[in-house]
């Protein structure tokens, strides 16, 4: 039920933000507040109020959010992704390291690359090179599996996974990230 509802409200139009409550297993909110925003990304920003609200986010100076940026490891250099790596190194640029240490890129899907691609340093390495033309120098990327993780719970829960998730998994488990 919950899940068709938030289909329903991310394809609404009228529907900006939601707020999600909710507790995170091992984290105690009594001594702190967690805030996490989803904005959309430049790909899903099908309105300029959504354009607004990431734009927002990436210049707040008062809150100062960490920013953690979502790569696509099957689509490097995607045109979309140009008009907001340039509002990030804007804002880099406007202020310096402090804004810096705000964005963390994460590589999303890296179990999805194939050999062809090569290894997955020279990837990250590509990736970061593609920064550094955007104006984004020495950042690291964390390359991750959200596939990967899935199968892992599902292990640990003990589902059967099928054999060709668990070669997926072997694999993922064996790279050298």
């Amino acid at each position: 039920a919950e899940e068709e509802l938030l289909k329903e409200l991310n394809n609404d139009k009228n529907v900006h933000y939601l707020d999600l409550y909710g507790d995170i297993p091992g984290v105690s909110g009594q001594n702190f507040h967690l805030c996490i925003e989803d904005t959309p990304g430049p790909d899903n920003s099908a309105t300029t109020v959504h354009s607004a609200i990431t734009e927002s986010v990436i210049k707040d100076r008062k809150n100062r959010p960490l920013i953690i940026y979502v790569l696509d490891a099957t689509k490097p250099e995607i045109k979309s992704d140009c008009a907001l790596l340039d509002s990030i190194a804007d804002e880099i640029k406007a202020q310096g390291k402090e804004a810096q240490d705000r964005f963390i890129f994460v590589m999303n899907k890296a179990d999805a690359l194939d050999e062809n691609d090569g290894d997955i340093k020279d990837v990250v390495q590509r990736r970061q090179k593609y920064l550094a033309k955007r104006g984004i120098v020495s950042t690291q990327i964390i390359p991750l599996s959200a596939s990967g993780a899935l199968m892992l719970r599902e292990e640990e829960h003990g589902i059967e996974l099928t054999p060709r998730n668990k070669k997926r998994l072997g694999a993922i488990l064996c790279d050298d990230f």
